[in-house]
């Protein structure tokens, strides 16, 4: 249920998304979520992974935790997430949608969990972190969005240093990542002892190559991966899939 004395400010957006619907402020200019997040969820959920702690890494505007919990009312989440800024705002949706008892949010730096949780805290660690190297393309102007995007303030490395110590031995992480880097985030996964067992590629639509790959690996796991069928986002020009569709709670 919509907390009502939670308002959007001039410079921010209200967005409602998913079903059940759940309302997102975000600000106009600035850091806003986008598709990866959200898929992720869906992602989570379609493995059949069943979690009562997880901790997000990167919670940003809190879109993750958000979306799992309208889903799935019986787990907890915590949320991590280094700018204060977005931490606040994070906080503010969780208000916002009455799940105050389901979510915390922590603003502090996922490389200092040790800090603020005990080890093999949780069952499962999600994250949607900044895959491109700082000497990839042009860093935006835009700070949240540098920092959500760019390996500026952690890389994977750190991640898995923070997913292997939060979560349980046969716990899982679960994560969407840029498939040109896929070969280099399975070594340093297996350096961390997380063994992939699903992927799924995300494609712009049939002809296109994989522009995304969401994967659940298991802390401790044997090998062995299953690939589930590609996820295309477009039919055609601007106009989502059936699919996508659906995970957006449009149809």
């Amino acid at each position: 249920m919509q907390n009502k004395l939670i308002i959007a400010e001039p410079d921010e957006t209200l967005d409602t998304i998913s079903k059940p619907p759940v309302s997102i402020l975000q600000k106009k200019k600035g850091y806003r979520f986008s598709l990866d997040p959200v898929l992720l969820v869906d992602f989570y959920i379609s493995t059949g992974f069943k979690a009562h702690e997880i901790i997000d890494l990167g919670t940003g505007s809190g879109i993750i935790p958000i979306l799992l919990c309208s889903k799935k009312k019986e787990i907890i989440i915590k949320g991590i997430e280094l700018q204060k800024s977005l931490a606040k705002m994070a906080e503010r949706n969780v208000i916002l949608n009455g799940m105050e008892k389901q979510i915390e949010i922590k603003n502090c730096d996922l490389k200092k969990v040790k800090k603020y949780f005990l080890t093999e805290s949780c069952q499962a660690v999600i994250t949607n972190p900044p895959f491109r190297e700082p000497s990839s393309g042009r860093l935006n102007e835009d700070i949240e969005k540098a920092i959500a995007r760019h390996e500026i303030s952690c890389n994977i490395s750190d991640v898995l240093t923070a997913a292997f110590f939060l979560v349980k031995p046969g716990g899982s992480l679960f994560l969407i990542y840029d498939p040109r880097r896929l070969s280099f985030l399975i070594e340093k996964m297996r350096a961390w002892r997380f063994e992939p067992k699903i992927m799924r590629f995300v494609h712009s639509n049939i002809t296109s190559e994989a522009t995304m790959v969401m994967i659940s690996a298991k802390k401790m796991g044997n090998t062995g991966v299953k690939i589930l069928k590609p996820l295309f986002v477009y039919e055609k020009e601007k106009v989502y899939t059936k699919e996508i569709r659906e995970i957006y709670g449009m149809c």
